[in-house]
């Protein structure tokens, strides 16, 4: 895979799926730690992160997009 270590190959993903986790867990942990607040909270997030979010998804597929072109030991498929 790579060329890569073994703890590298298996930390990677690792900490990939634990950051990518946080994004669901966060507004969860808030919906049941914070039951009063929480309606309140996770609407001033949605109203704070919705306006910038198809810029997000765009820069995302940009920078995977570039990525994958400018990679010279892979091809597309």
């Amino acid at each position: 895979m790579g060329g890569l270590p073994l703890g590298r190959q298996i930390s990677t993903p690792a900490l990939f799926v634990i950051i990518a986790s946080l994004g669901v867990l966060a507004p969860l942990a808030v919906l049941l730690l914070m039951r009063e607040r929480a309606q309140a909270m996770l609407a001033n997030w949605k109203d704070s992160l919705q306006p910038s979010a198809l810029a997000m998804t765009g820069a995302g597929g940009a920078l995977t997009l570039g990525a994958r072109l400018a990679s010279p030991a892979r091809t597309l498929p």
